[in-house]
């Protein structure tokens, strides 16, 4: 509860705190939009290291994360099997809206699309840029795993209530070098792959 007195320089603060993250979003947009990840995420890490209450527990918002640079540029490059059916001229907005959702740490593509976008997908726009995340995802342990020379292999974990393509890979293993694609591209759940990787040392 604020008082009366106290109220209104709240909502200033609020206020001041809503236009700094817009404008800091709006940044980001155009600079991942032209391709300059360095950029997008130090608009990102210069706003969240600002704040009051940053995002991410015990997130270091001072110095760049590497692993975050892979994320972007599978999400900028790679086509996932799952996403087949996305239309091809749908492509780059859904690639830049999974790009944002990274790095402002969100699981909706929405507000990063234009008006009236559809994709193509049976997946939905939402669950589609998650596919393109979760390959970024992918990509980032996969190359932290090797990286370490300590994990040999991995194992597949796929979620409860996993379709029956995705189930058949559930507690398998594998080498580093022939794991299998993730999001798994015959998955056919609704929401499409939730399968994740699980290092085995």
């Amino acid at each position: 509860m604020c008082s009366a007195e106290i109220r209104p320089q709240v909502e200033a603060f609020l206020q001041r705190e809503l236009e700094a993250k817009t404008n800091a979003e709006t940044a980001s947009l155009a600079a991942l939009t032209r391709g300059d990840l360095s950029s997008a995420m130090e608009i990102v890490r210069s706003f969240e290291g600002k704040r009051v209450l940053s995002r991410g527990l015990n997130a270091d918002w001072g110095k760049p994360d590497p692993a975050q640079v892979i994320v972007l540029k599978t999400i900028l490059s790679a086509t996932p099997g799952i996403l087949s059916d996305v239309e091809r001229e749908a492509m780059p907005s859904l690639r830049i809206a999974a790009g944002m959702m990274e790095l402002w740490g969100t699981n909706q593509a929405r507000n990063w699309l234009p008006e009236g976008f559809d994709c193509g997908s049976h997946l939905g726009n939402d669950s589609a840029a998650r596919m393109l995340l979760f390959a970024g995802y992918q990509q980032r342990d996969l190359t932290d795993w090797r990286e370490s020379k300590v994990v040999k292999s991995v194992e597949v974990l796929a979620s409860p209530d996993s379709c029956p393509a995705c189930a058949k890979f559930s507690k398998k293993r594998y080498s580093l070098k022939n794991c299998p694609e993730l999001p798994h591209p015959g998955c056919t759940h609704e929401f499409g792959c939730r399968c994740n990787l699980s290092p085995v040392l």
